[in-house]
C-alpha cells in the first residue's frame, strides 16, 4: 500500500511506537498504539468497560469473539480472486449465522438490552460495528434468525452520537471487501 508523503513525514518522526496506525494521543501527551489499547483504554476512561472485573471479562470474551469472525471474514481479502465467491458463500450461509448464534445466546442470556451487564460496553459498539460491516459488504448473516441481535443493532443505530456518526458526511468510508 503506497503511503502519503505526509504519513511517511509523521512516521518518520518516531512518534508512532511500532511505525503504523492506528495511534492515539491525548492532550497530556499520552500516547498509545494498537487498535485493542486503544480501544481498552477509552472503554476504561469512558465507563464503557462493565461495571465489575467480571462484567469487563464478559466484554473481553466479546471483543475477541466479534475479532475471531472479523478474522473469518478478512479471508476474502487473502484469498485469490477466482475462490472468493465461494467464500463469500461459506461465510453467508454457514460461518456468519454460526457465529451470529452465538451472540444471539449471549444477548439472550444476559437478559438486558446489552450485551453485557445492564450498561452499554464498549463490547455492544463492537458487536454493532461487526453488523455494520456485515450489512455493507452484502455477505448475508442476517439478523434473521436472531431477533434479539436485531434489536441490538436497531438500537444501537438510534442511539444519538452513533446516529450523527452514520449519518456524517465526514465518517470514514465503508470499507469494501473485494468481490
Amino acid at each position: 500500500m503506497n503511503k502519503t508523503p505526509e504519513f511517511e513525514a509523521f512516521k518518520a518522526t518516531g512518534v508512532l511506537p511500532f511505525g503504523a496506525v492506528p495511534f492515539w494521543e491525548e492532550p497530556d501527551g499520552f500516547r498509545l498504539a494498537q487498535t485493542d489499547a486503544i480501544v481498552r483504554h477509552l472503554a476504561r476512561t469512558h465507563d464503557l468497560y462493565g461495571r465489575s472485573a467480571q462484567e469487563a471479562a464478559r466484554c473481553d470474551m466479546i471483543f475477541a469473539g466479534v475479532d475471531d469472525l472479523r478474522t473469518e471474514i478478512r479471508k476474502i481479502i487473502t484469498v485469490e480472486q477466482a475462490k472468493r465467491a465461494a467464500v463469500r458463500e461459506e461465510l453467508a450461509t454457514r460461518t456468519i449465522p454460526h457465529w451470529l448464534a452465538y451472540f444471539e445466546t449471549l444477548l439472550e442470556a444476559n437478559g438486558t438490552e446489552t450485551i453485557v451487564g445492564s450498561n452499554l460496553s464498549f463490547s455492544d459498539v463492537a458487536l454493532f460495528h461487526l453488523f455494520e460491516m456485515i450489512r455493507d459488504n452484502e455477505l448475508g448473516g442476517t439478523y434473521d434468525k436472531c431477533p434479539r441481535l436485531a434489536g441490538h443493532a436497531a438500537r444501537m443505530a438510534a442511539r444519538p452520537g452513533i446516529a450523527r456518526h452514520i449519518a456524517s458526511p465526514a465518517r470514514f468510508p465503508v470499507q469494501q471487501l473485494p468481490r
